[in-house]
């Protein structure tokens, strides 16, 4: 019999091969490893950072600890920290809010602006390895806090603000810093702490 003849057997066993092949790699063929959705929970992001705020003593004016911990299991963070939690003018800056008992406004607080020089120096790094802390004091004094305004003595103290810049891992490189906030690799959103009663 010539293959002409035999063409329409030919064809209908390719079909039946080929269906059989689709249905098992379909079916029956190993899936691929499911990462995706498992694995972006414990990717780093800024929810690791958790920031605390706690009376350190009953010091007259009070004195209060900004305490910033990176809670990944396996990865360094590390931020700039100008206007953060440990923003050496964190006060100043009006990163701390001051509100007397009984009231829904906060103090005004004698703020200032600064200006800094770019891009940010090492010294304006920070990096916490996994489950490590870093702590700054701030003591709420006068004439930046006007307690003389707060009958009592007593106020709630909340601290916010937004981190400009957060970079996964531990080396950040020149051009990164250059870039801050608009690096593609940066993190950056608010933050805020829980309120803490004080007493003067």
């Amino acid at each position: 019999m010539s293959l002409f003849h035999n063409r329409p057997i030919l064809t209908a066993a390719l079909a039946v091969f080929a269906l059989t092949t689709f249905i098992y790699y379909t079916t029956c063929a190993p899936a691929p490893p499911y990462a995706s959705t498992m694995t972006t929970s414990s990717e780093p992001s800024l929810s690791h950072l958790q920031v605390s705020l706690s009376r350190t003593s009953n010091s007259s004016p009070p004195a209060l600890s900004l305490v910033v911990t990176n809670t990944h299991p396996s990865t360094p963070l590390t931020l700039l920290t100008w206007n953060t939690p440990l923003d050496p003018l964190a006060l100043q800056l009006g990163l701390v809010e001051v509100t007397p008992a009984g009231s829904d406004a906060p103090l005004p607080l004698a703020t200032i602006k600064v200006s800094r020089k770019l891009p940010p120096g090492a010294d304006a790094l920070v990096t916490l390895g996994p489950g490590e802390s870093r702590a700054q004091e701030v003591v709420l004094k006068e004439p930046i806090v006007p307690w003389k305004q707060v009958e009592g003595g007593k106020a709630r103290v909340v601290c916010k603000g937004a981190w400009k810049a957060v970079w996964v891992g531990s080396e950040v490189s020149a051009g990164a810093l250059e870039r801050m906030e608009a690096d593609e690799g940066s993190l950056s959103g608010e933050w805020e702490t829980e309120g803490v009663e004080v007493e003067v």
